[in-house]
C-alpha cells in the first residue's frame, strides 16, 4: 500500500506511524495551494497549551496557484522566531540539543519554496527518527485513487491527528499541566524521545 499526501510542514505524529505501516509515500504535489492547512503550520506544545507555528508565505493569491509554485516570504525573520519558539517550547526536553543545530541549519538555509523545504524537513525527520520507507512524487493530480493507494490528502487538520486514530502515549515536557496532548507534530515526539521516537511509532493500530 502507497500512502498519497499532501505536503505538510512537521506533520502529526500519527501520520509517520501510518507512514511505517505501507510501501510509500506520494507527495500530492500537483494540487493548488490551500489556506488553512498544514501545508506551511504544525503545532507544538508549549507552556501555554497547544501552539500552531506558521510558515508565512509570500502574498498574493497562493490558493489558486500550484503547490510547487507557492513561495515563501523572509520579510520577517521568521526562522529565528521558530528558534525562540522551540527553545521556550522544548529547551528542557531530553533531546532538543541533540536535533537543534541541524534543524536550523535547513530553517535558516533560505528556501525559497515551500515544497522544497518541506520535502526537506521530512527527510530530516526520517533520518533521525530511523523509520525507512520511500517518498516520491505524484506525477499527475487524481480526484480519487483506487487499488493499492491509501489517500490521506487534508484528511490532517490544524487540530493535528487523523481521526478515529489513538495517539499512543509518551511523556512529554508539560504533561504535568495538561495530560498527555494528542495530535502534535513529529517534532514533539522526537525532541521528547529521540531514537526511541520509532519504538513509539511501532505500537500504532490502524486496524
Amino acid at each position: 500500500m502507497h500512502i498519497i499526501i499532501e505536503t505538510q510542514t512537521f506533520p502529526p505524529v500519527s501520520f509517520f506511524a501510518r507512514a511505517m505501516q505501507s510501501e510509500g509515500i506520494l507527495i500530492e504535489v500537483q494540487e493548488n495551494y490551500q489556506k488553512r492547512s498544514l501545508r506551511n503550520k504544525f503545532l507544538i506544545l508549549s507552556a501555554n497549551g497547544p501552539q500552531l507555528l506558521t510558515i508565512p508565505l509570500v502574498k498574493g493569491k497562493n490558493d489558486q496557484k500550484s503547490i510547487v509554485d507557492v513561495s515563501i516570504s523572509y520579510d520577517q525573520n521568521w526562522p529565528k522566531q521558530f528558534k525562540n519558539h522551540l527553545q521556550s517550547a522544548y529547551g528542557k526536553s531530553p533531546f532538543y540539543l541533540f536535533y537543534e543545530m541541524e534543524l536550523f541549519r535547513i530553517l535558516d538555509s533560505g528556501i525559497q519554496n515551500l515544497a522544497e523545504l518541506n520535502f526537506n524537513l521530512l527527510v530530516f525527520v526520517i533520518k533521525k527518527t530511523g523509520i525507512n520507507f520511500t517518498v516520491g512524487q505524484t506525477e499527475a493530480f487524481l480526484l480519487n485513487y483506487s487499488g493499492n493507494y491509501c489517500d490521506l490528502r487534508n484528511r490532517y487538520t490544524l487540530k493535528g491527528g487523523l481521526a478515529g486514530v489513538k495517539d499512543v502515549y509518551y511523556p512529554q515536557v508539560f504533561e504535568h499541566k495538561f495530560g498527555f496532548v494528542r495530535g502534535l507534530s513529529i517534532l514533539d515526539l522526537l525532541f521528547n524521545m529521540g531514537n526511541e521516537s520509532i519504538n513509539i511509532l511501532k505500537q500504532y493500530d490502524f486496524q
